[in-house]
């Protein structure tokens, strides 16, 4: 059983991976596989033809010069190219990763999940969300972001109420860390249940 992590900015993805490990799950972070996809020869051809530049001048990927080139504007061409080129070999490797952990049920973080449309290569997707007052607070306590930022990239992203119709499970975490525990922990024990007997 794969089950995909996702949610909008500030949800508490990570937070909920977190407990999960805790829980011992295995948890993969399809954003860290993500970077290293951009380390692969045929990654590097495909963005240095379409981009009609060398986007590695030192070797590796001057990521500053890409995110320039590809948030110019909100749906760009450019965006989307690089989307279809990265996700599906994320997904690829999150498949494989879980398959190797040999373990029934196995986590991935992946915060575009829909956006990707990536829901497909999962059995089941657990969605988690906050209000975006409380979310926006979290983004600019914990990484420093200001509204003008946190707005911008939260348009990049389907909205928290389409999500809650596509998802089969949800986790509203709104209240303190304890809280989240709690909810993640019942969670758990409701898809050890199902799922976790051979």
């Amino acid at each position: 059983m794969h089950i995909a992590i996702t949610g909008n900015i500030g949800s508490g993805k990570s937070s909920v991976s977190r407990i999960l490990k805790s829980l011992g799950y295995p948890v993969f972070d399809a954003d860290t596989l993500a970077k290293a996809q951009y380390e692969k020869a045929e990654v590097k051809n495909a963005l240095n033809t379409y981009f009609q530049e060398d986007l590695y001048p030192s070797g590796s990927l001057d990521h500053a010069r890409l995110s320039e080139l590809i948030f110019k504007e909100a749906h760009s061409e450019a965006r989307q190219f690089v989307e279809a080129l990265i996700h599906p070999l994320v997904f690829l490797d999150l498949a494989t990763l879980a398959q190797e952990s040999g373990s029934l049920i196995v986590f991935s973080e992946v915060p575009l999940l829909y956006e990707a449309h990536g829901e497909t290569a999962f059995d089941r997707v657990l969605l988690v969300v906050s209000d975006e007052d409380i979310a926006d607070k979290r983004l600019m306590e914990q990484r420093g972001l200001d509204l003008k930022e946190i707005r911008r990239r939260r348009k990049l992203q389907l909205s928290s109420r389409i999500k809650m119709v596509l998802a089969d499970d949800i986790i509203e975490n709104n209240e303190d860390e304890a809280t989240l525990v709690q909810q993640v922990t019942l969670y758990s024990d409701k898809i050890r249940s199902i799922y976790g007997k051979k």
